[in-house]
């Protein structure tokens, strides 16, 4: 996900891509791993963001932000 600029090359504040968040980080790992049957996927999170990837994970871990 890289920002977009505008013709003068300056930062719009947009997004070129979804911004990764919830099922879009599930999206994202398929797309560069399809075969989920060969690997043990562990996840790791800290956000409301990250409970799709956990759910998916073979063991998704929920991290507090006060550490």
């Amino acid at each position: 996900m890289r920002p977009q600029q505008d013709a003068h090359g300056r930062l719009t504040g947009r997004f070129s891509s979804r911004n990764c968040y919830g099922q879009e980080k599930v999206n994202r790992l398929l797309r560069v791993e399809p075969h989920r049957e060969t690997y043990r996927l562990i996840a790791y999170g800290d956000s409301r963001g990250d409970r799709e990837m956990l759910a998916f994970a073979d063991e998704g871990i929920r991290i507090s932000g006060n550490s």
